[in-house]
């Protein structure tokens, strides 16, 4: 697992990654608690994230192995005021 802190405005705020044996994310969880999965198919290849919500459902790739389509049923808009972001 990895961890990283960082403090705004006197507030800390921590979010960790755990990684499968390929080293790639397998869940992020955020400083609101929220964990995020990531799913990937037998090639390594991302196919889902899901949390709160589902991000990606379905992820397609072409013959080069290149994501050609993936459908997003949510999108979050992160405000560029916010002090966690900004």
């Amino acid at each position: 697992m990895r961890k990283f802190r960082q403090t705004i405005n006197s507030n800390s705020y921590l979010t960790q990654w755990t990684y499968n044996k390929a080293d790639q994310p397998v869940t992020m969880t955020y400083p609101d608690g929220e964990i995020v999965t990531t799913g990937y198919n037998n090639l390594m290849q991302l196919v889902s994230l899901i949390g709160k919500s589902t991000y990606v459902s379905t992820s397609a790739y072409d013959s080069a192995l290149e994501q050609s389509n993936a459908s997003i049923e949510t999108i979050t808009v992160i405000d560029p005021r916010d002090p966690l972001f900004g």
